[in-house]
């Protein structure tokens, strides 16, 4: 921004007034807004290019929360345009995995090609700037100090995606834990083979019951273990096994030793719901919300964690304000959402809630 602002000043014969330094530095503030997001774009699209280039083939991308999936199969889907949110992530690329098994699946390329664009990008960014700057050409230079933010922009986002931070799931953790663990191979291409399936209008009882089953003896020491026994909650809450869920996702926060942020706050989120909804045990549905509040909050934009929400102010914490406007985001959630039979479990269980309300009412 230094930068941009002494480049734009110049390109003002020098004046420095206090007004155009001001307009300076708001402009130079939304390039790097601008620069964010592109970026965010550009790094979604090397993990696709890099995954088709590894045998991957296409099942969606985010962009923010414009989404772009392809509905009913590889080969005879149609791709269609919805708005999706997923709270703590910018963009997301999700490809199927190639055929074959699951320890000689090709990792590095798919994982690794965001960070790859991104410092591709900063490294032509800064040559197009050095020609820039020896431009004569006042208005060659102002877009040569852009095309710097632009590229400094791209290489923070492939410095922190490259950095092996496993709770914030970035890119070079997921590479690290890849490379030397085959089992957590197998979980990930399990969690693309679902998504594969919800893209095909499968729900999670209706996949091959090997992709979320989870085995309690595995260690959780990584946050994609850790997501195929979240994923083997999900199935279970599915299935209506809701002791069983809880007893899971107890089970999941009492052992894991490595877990996503966002698996967490849906845990957290389905726990209130639980002991408020299907045992009618408020006061731990309040401890638990009022121990994770933090983190439940920062996950209200998760249709799971609304649904909860919306329970906890239905049921345990009455207000009927903060209840409605939970509901009304809950439904604006479900009628964007990219995988219909996944937010009909999310829709059974919201719909339980005013049930249980209505029972207690009549007595």
């Amino acid at each position: 921004i230094g930068l941009f602002i002494v480049t734009a000043m110049d390109a003002w014969g020098g004046d420095k007034s206090i007004v155009k330094l001001c307009i300076s530095t708001l402009l130079g503030l939304l390039l790097i807004a601008i620069s964010y997001f592109i970026n965010i774009c550009t790094h979604e699209t090397g993990h696709m290019i890099f995954g088709l280039l590894s045998g991957y083939k296409f099942n969606s991308i985010r962009f923010g929360k414009l989404m772009l999936v392809r509905e009913g199969g590889q080969d005879t889907g149609k791709l269609k345009f919805c708005k999706y949110d997923l709270p703590g992530t910018a963009g997301q690329c999700i490809m199927t995995a190639p055929d074959g098994d699951a320890e000689h699946m090709p990792v590095f390329l798919y994982n690794v090609g965001g960070v790859a664009v991104n410092f591709l990008t900063a490294i032509i960014s800064v040559i197009l700037y050095v020609v820039c700057k020896s431009s004569s050409s006042v208005a060659v230079i102002i877009v040569g100090a852009t095309i710097l933010i632009f590229g400094m922009v791209s290489l923070v986002i492939g410095i922190t995606n490259s950095l092996p931070f496993e709770q914030m799931g970035t890119d070079g953790a997921n590479i690290r834990i890849l490379m030397r663990d085959k089992n957590s191979r197998k979980a990930f291409r399990n969690s693309l083979e679902i998504v594969k399936y919800f893209s095909e209008g499968y729900s999670l009882v209706e996949m091959p019951q090997d992709l979320t089953y989870f085995d309690k003896n595995t260690p959780m020491n990584n946050t994609l273990i850790t997501a195929q026994a979240s994923m083997y909650y999900s199935y279970l809450i599915a299935k209506k096994e809701y002791k069983e869920a809880k007893d899971m996702a107890l089970f999941i926060l009492d052992n894991a030793k490595s877990i996503n942020q966002i698996h967490a706050k849906v845990l957290y989120g389905d726990l209130v719901f639980l002991y408020a909804v299907i045992e009618n045990n408020l006061e731990a549905s309040r401890k638990m919300y009022k121990d994770h509040e933090k983190d439940i909050n920062a996950g209200a934009g998760f249709i799971s964690i609304q649904k909860a929400l919306y329970a906890y102010y239905t049921l345990v914490e009455v207000d009927k304000k903060k209840a409605d406007a939970y509901a009304k985001a809950f439904e604006k959630t479900y009628k964007n959402y990219p995988y219909p039979k996944d937010a009909q479990v999310e829709k059974e269980q919201f719909d339980m809630v005013m049930q249980v309300a209505s029972s207690k009412a009549d007595i």
